[in-house]
């Protein structure tokens, strides 16, 4: 079987990530042949291309920024050099896949999958949605959601009511030779050897909501703990970089990306995660499979993952909500965050290997 994955870049979100894991766990079964195609050219600051396994063969569409018009005809050729079995689509994938996958609609040796990794109206640039939306309604694509709530978002958005849920998954965590290194640059933060350490991982962005734990970490920093944020930052939210790190305060420290970002989450004692809205983060999940106490807000599919007192801790979208969460998990009993680490684990192991997300995915590839 061939199977050809479009996704926009290998950059360091979590869409890209789960993608890069997806087609890596595919590769593994004997009778899959499998292609990534990435509609911009791989760049250095993007993943490294040694995260994939040997046997994935990798091709760019030559995107140029914006709607690059061209990305459609090239896109259509690579597809039909290939003559896939399955075209997976991801992001903007689906978008520039509009005319292989218009033209061969009616073709029953293709199977066509997207999934939406975020609410629908967030998933791609609201330009792209109109195409997005006509090809999901008019063609046979399967759609996938991360969560039930992703689901309900796209049956209101592209007013579609059949969309499978397949959960995210990640692979079974392996640290990196950097591990030292990653906690020695987190000592150099920490007050004393008692400081708990929040981690915050996710790229420098209003939805990320890193503004307001700054705002509480600033009305904790009598307490022995700091916040650390790790995430890229693109140069239109150089502006909202300035201002986190003007307000940081002594409790914050934002440290930029990091290739190793499972490093930090293992040297921490708390992922952090404010944001606004989500889809189901991989760093989470990464969290859990660390089995890390989560303080996370209640919104898209985190609900999902994240059972309030049981493997983590929700919260509203609100600074006094978040700020009063994580002062219950400060006067935590030590046995009882123990539990929520065991808890969380445990969630991980059972519901979001990528073993397990494969293995769904298969079987949406060969169904008839």
């Amino acid at each position: 079987m061939k199977i050809a994955y479009i996704i926009t870049t290998l950059g360091y979100g979590g869409a890209e990530k789960m993608c890069m894991d997806l087609c890596n766990e595919v590769a593994t079964y004997p009778d899959c042949e499998v292609y990534l195609i990435s509609l911009f050219d791989h760049t250095s600051a993007q993943r490294s291309l040694s995260e994939l396994n040997r046997k994935i063969t990798f091709i760019t569409a030559g995107k140029k920024p914006g709607i690059d018009i061209s990305t459609f005809s090239r896109l259509d050729k690579i597809l039909s050099d290939i003559k896939p079995d399955v075209v997976h689509t991801m992001l903007t994938g689906l978008f520039y896949g509009a005319k292989y996958i218009w033209k061969n609609r009616n073709n029953p040796n293709i199977r066509f999958i997207h999934t939406v990794h975020n609410v629908a109206k967030e998933d791609v640039h609201y330009a792209l949605n109109y195409v997005q939306g006509l090809l999901l309604r008019k063609v046979n694509i399967v759609t996938v959601a991360l969560t039930q709530e992703i689901k309900d978002t796209i049956r209101e958005y592209y007013k579609i009511s059949d969309a499978h849920v397949i959960f995210n998954g990640v692979p079974a965590p392996v640290l990196s030779e950097k591990l030292k290194e990653a906690g020695d640059e987190i000592g150099q933060y920490k007050k004393d050897e008692h400081t708990r350490v929040f981690i915050n991982l996710g790229r420098i962005h209003p939805q990320k909501n890193q503004q307001m734990l700054v705002q509480v970490f600033k009305r904790l920093e009598e307490k022995n703990v700091v916040a650390l944020i790790l995430g890229d930052c693109t140069e239109q939210n150089k502006p909202l970089l300035e201002k986190l790190t003007a307000a940081a305060g002594k409790n914050v420290h934002i440290l930029g990306r990091r290739s190793n970002p499972l490093d930090y989450i293992y040297h921490s004692d708390v992922f952090a995660m404010t944001s606004v809205f989500e889809g189901l983060p991989i760093a989470l999940l990464e969290a859990l499979s660390l089995g890390k106490v989560s303080i996370c807000t209640r919104v898209g599919g985190i609900p999902s993952v994240v059972e309030n007192g049981v493997n983590g801790i929700l919260t509203d979208v609100d600074e006094e909500a978040y700020y009063q969460a994580v002062l219950e998990y400060l006067q935590m009993k030590d046995d009882t965050i123990k539990e929520i680490q065991r808890k969380a684990k445990e969630t991980f192991e059972q519901k979001f290997t990528m073993a397990s997300c494969a293995r769904a995915y298969m079987q949406l590839y060969t169904k008839q």
